[in-house]
C-alpha cells in the first residue's frame, strides 16, 4: 500500500513539472514570459513611447540590431513586477524593410487579422499576442510588438486598482 501512495505522489510531481513548465516557451531571442531583468544580461534602463504606470522599460547594450535581413532601428524589453511581458522590436522604415518584415512575420505565424482602414495586423497565440504596426512611410518607426496576455492582464489590473486608490484620495482631499 505504501508503495502506490508513494508512485502517486512520485507521479503528481512529474506531472505537476511537466504542466507548469521546468522551463518556459521561449518568445524571442530565448527569452520567455516572466523572465527577471537579470536574463537580458547587459541592459540600461530607456525611455520608451510605451511608458505606463507599473512598467519598466530597458535596452539592451550590445543587442544584434536585425531579424534575419530585416533591419532595426531598436529593441525594448518591458517589464511588470520584474516580469517580462512584452518586447518592441522598432523596424527601419524603408518600404523594402517594411515588405521584409512584414513577410517574415506571416512566415512564421501565418496570416494575420487586419481590420478594414487599419495599419495594424494582429496574432493571437493565445499566451501571446503578436501585432505588426505599421506607420506610413516617413512617420514613426514600424513595430512588432510581442505582449504576454497573462501578465498584461496582471498590470491592467494593477493599474486599475492604483487608479481607485487615486480616485480614494481625490475625493478625501476636499
Amino acid at each position: 500500500m505504501r508503495r502506490v501512495g508513494m508512485c502517486v505522489v512520485i507521479a503528481t510531481i512529474l506531472v505537476m513539472a511537466v504542466c507548469f513548465g521546468v522551463s518556459a516557451e521561449a518568445i524571442f531571442r530565448g527569452l520567455s514570459w516572466g523572465d527577471p531583468l537579470e536574463a537580458l544580461g547587459n541592459a540600461y534602463s530607456t525611455n520608451s513611447e510605451y511608458e505606463e504606470l507599473g512598467v519598466e522599460v530597458y535596452r539592451k547594450a550590445d543587442e544584434v540590431l536585425s531579424l534575419g535581413s530585416v533591419a532595426l532601428n531598436r529593441i525594448e524589453y518591458h517589464f511588470f513586477d520584474g516580469k517580462l511581458f512584452r518586447i518592441i522590436v522598432y523596424v527601419k522604415n524603408e518600404s523594402e524593410n517594411r515588405e521584409a518584415a512584414e513577410a517574415m512575420l506571416e512566415a512564421r505565424y501565418g496570416k494575420g487579422k487586419t481590420a478594414l482602414l487599419s495599419n495594424k495586423t494582429t496574432w493571437d497565440l493565445g499566451h501571446s499576442t503578436v501585432v505588426w504596426d505599421w506607420p506610413f512611410p516617413g512617420t514613426p518607426d514600424p513595430r512588432i510588438i510581442f505582449t504576454s496576455t497573462g501578465i498584461q492582464a496582471q498590470l491592467k489590473a494593477y493599474q486599475e486598482e492604483q487608479k481607485a486608490i487615486q480616485a480614494q484620495k481625490d475625493a478625501a482631499s476636499w
